[in-house]
């Protein structure tokens, strides 16, 4: 007999959401700041090619090379030290360009040292959940964080803009600062269940650590497969993640109105396909799993057909589409690693997963960004559809997969 869907959640759940939310929406005011900053003041794609760099690739080093201390410390201490790190170094950013130091080359430190604080942070956010929350719980929980999520990405450029506007380039640095402090007050608050005994005998970084997780994940078979779709994946979505602006501008004679709805439209799919989610019964991993090759199958459609219309109304119900089918792999992805992986592994296994997204998005940037120079922008994000659905086919995911039911 199948249980009567129960949609409440319990409070630290939602605490632990609104305290992240509030944080991502100060450090997404902020990025959408910087680039637009930049944007005004150089109007040069190989500085913002830097940035993006610089944004990226630190996450990427210390997501791996620091991948254990989540599975042996405090998660949500390590939470906090990288929402910490990310104000202070704003807060530095703000002193500097006070006193009339505002060289490019003082941006670009910044960002390095506010990826470094992200790569602390995010794979923490993912491997905590499991913390406060039974197995049951957790399709809503992640439910409900990607739709927070999608909601921020939807407001954030509209916040962003205001505030540029109206305090400047240096006031807007100051909202990463207050909304990092209104996130740790209420994170604190927050009290968990520790799984598993801390080991803090060990050494803060141990190679065979990261030897220790990749053996873990190739013994998996379902966290191999959807690990190793994760690169393919990331790697070709930058095209439609990043250069749908473009494909508006060139194809559409993009004005404002038509990039803003561009952008809206993308936030508001995701939006929709978080709440979907939220509001649908439990079901098996392997259901799941299909669900998940569904999805991307999907989203690799509407990505090919992003470079083959030319009505304009059109191209925004697909990127809609799009919107909703990405919220679908993402979550269903992260529940099912949350619900598969050993307590000992989970979060050294998001932080290879959040390396894997710091690596392989900006090489999507950079190689698939050039290839379009040659071949075309519709040209390349048809291309990329075609390979994510030949990708997602070959991976096996949702075959053979463990029936495992919460």
């Amino acid at each position: 007999m199948k249980n009567k869907i129960n949609y409440q959640i319990n409070r630290d759940a939602v605490k632990f959401i609104l305290s992240q939310g509030i944080s991502v929406l100060g450090s997404s005011v902020v990025n959408f700041s910087i680039i637009w900053y930049l944007v005004l003041k150089t109007s040069s794609s190989y500085i913002l090619t830097i940035t993006i760099l610089c944004t990226y690739i630190p996450q990427a080093l210390i997501a791996l090379g620091l991948s254990h201390i989540g599975d042996r410390y405090n998660k949500k201490v390590l939470i906090i030290i990288g929402d910490i790190i990310t104000a202070f170094v704003t807060l530095l950013l703000y002193i500097m360009i006070s006193k009339g130091y505002d060289s490019l080359k003082y941006i670009y430190i910044t960002c390095v040292l506010r990826s470094f604080g992200a790569g602390i942070q995010l794979p923490m956010v993912n491997s905590f959940l499991p913390n406060i929350c039974d197995n049951s719980e957790l399709k809503k929980v992640n439910s409900l964080n990607s739709t927070v999520n999608s909601l921020i990405q939807l407001v954030s450029p509209g916040i962003g803009g205001v505030i540029l506007a109206t305090f400047g380039f240096k006031g807007s640095l100051l909202i990463d600062v207050l909304t990092a402090i209104i996130s740790i007050l209420i994170l604190s608050k927050i009290k968990y269940k520790i799984l598993q005994e801390n080991n803090t005998g060990d050494k803060i970084f141990n190679p065979r650590d990261i030897y220790d997780v990749w053996n873990h994940i190739k013994k998996s078979t379902i966290l191999n497969r959807l690990i190793v779709f994760c690169v393919l994946f990331n790697f070709f979505v930058s095209i439609p993640a990043f250069f749908t602006p473009i494909l508006v501008s060139q194809v559409y004679v993009g004005s404002i109105m038509k990039l803003t709805l561009n952008e809206t439209m993308w936030s508001v799919g995701t939006l929709v396909g978080g709440i979907l989610l939220f509001f649908a019964k439990n079901n098996t991993i392997k259901k799941y799993a299909v669900t998940i090759k569904e999805a991307v199958i999907v989203f690799g459609l509407s990505i090919f057909l992003l470079g083959v219309v030319s009505n304009f109304i059109l191209y925004l119900i697909i990127l809609f589409v799009s919107g909703v089918a990405m919220t679908l792999y993402s979550t269903l992805n992260n529940i099912i690693i949350q619900s598969i992986t050993s307590e000992r592994y989970i979060g050294r296994v998001f932080s290879v997963i959040q390396t894997i997204i710091s690596v392989a998005t900006p090489f999507g940037i950079i190689i698939l960004g050039m290839l379009s120079e040659y071949m075309g922008i519709r040209f390349v994000m048809s291309l990329s559809g075609i390979f994510i659905i030949i990708g997602v086919l070959f991976s096996k995911i949702g075959k053979n997969q463990e029936n495992i039911y919460y």
